[in-house]
């Protein structure tokens, strides 16, 4: 919009587009004019603040998602490649009316927990969720346990600051709860991890090959209140069946079968 100032033949100055009085004459230490916005370039600045709120964002998400420490394979997970079956079809549901209401999910901090064997999708399942968000915008955050407790047993990282961006995101991905199972200090860090994404009141989405019967059974106090904080921020989500991998290493064996013996 082209918007300048013109002055009338009653001597006021206006906009060119609305005809707003753009400036007023006030009497202090001589005579001053002051500028007015008028109601168009009120909307013109708001625009360009709302271009750099986003350009913001993106930039955000950008320096988030760089902080996205996930296997290549589940940063192509995708609804549209998800194989539904009798078994998982609870979580695809789940999965999809999350990301449908992930508005909600965030302003109430709601997160979910897939649990279950090994293979039985439970990763690509968050993934899933995880892809679809950063689709849509959102900052997202994809990690594990095992890579952020690498990552912060450096001396180059700090693990205040480095929790902190990480809750910078609207969602915190972290795969392989339990597989750091250890040292006091290995525990601790986690704890931090998982309490100070409860603080924030932003939702957090973990796997886990451990049971709910195990979680909720747990007797060292160590990780008890790493689970009590994780049951109230998370939702459970079991993950059942044969594994994905044992199923396509059934396949392949019989592929080959039937193409080396016939």
């Amino acid at each position: 919009m082209d918007i300048k100032e013109i002055r009338g033949k009653d001597g006021l100055w206006r906009c060119s587009v609305c005809g707003a009085v753009t400036r007023r004459s006030v009497e202090f230490l001589g005579k001053r004019d002051f500028r007015i916005r008028c109601p168009c370039q009120k909307a013109e600045d708001a625009k360009e603040e709302e271009l750099l709120r986003q350009e913001a964002e993106a930039k955000a998400a950008r320096e988030l998602r760089k902080m996205s420490m996930m296997d290549e394979k589940l940063k192509d997970a995708s609804f549209s490649t998800f194989e539904e079956d009798a078994e998982n079809r609870k979580a695809h549901r789940v999965a999809v009316r999350y990301v449908e209401k992930f508005g909600e999910m965030l302003k109430t901090g709601q997160g979910l927990m897939f649990y279950g064997s090994v293979g039985t999708g439970k990763s690509y399942t968050a993934a899933m969720i995880a892809n679809e968000l950063m689709d849509r915008k959102p900052p997202v955050v994809m990690t594990s346990f095992v890579k952020l407790l690498d990552r912060m047993s450096r001396f180059d990282t700090d693990d205040e600051d480095y929790i902190a961006q990480l809750n910078r995101a609207d969602l915190l991905f972290i795969d392989e709860l339990g597989a750091q199972r250890g040292t006091d200090t290995a525990v601790e860090k986690v704890y931090n991890i998982i309490d100070s994404r409860y603080r924030s009141c932003k939702p957090l989405i973990l796997t886990t090959n451990l049971e709910l019967s195990e979680i909720k059974g747990e007797q060292d106090i160590r990780y008890v209140r790493i689970y009590d904080r994780i049951l109230e921020m998370c939702y459970p989500v079991p993950m059942k069946g044969l594994s994905w991998r044992k199923r396509e290493a059934a396949r392949r064996f019989h592929s080959m079968k039937a193409a080396l013996e016939g």
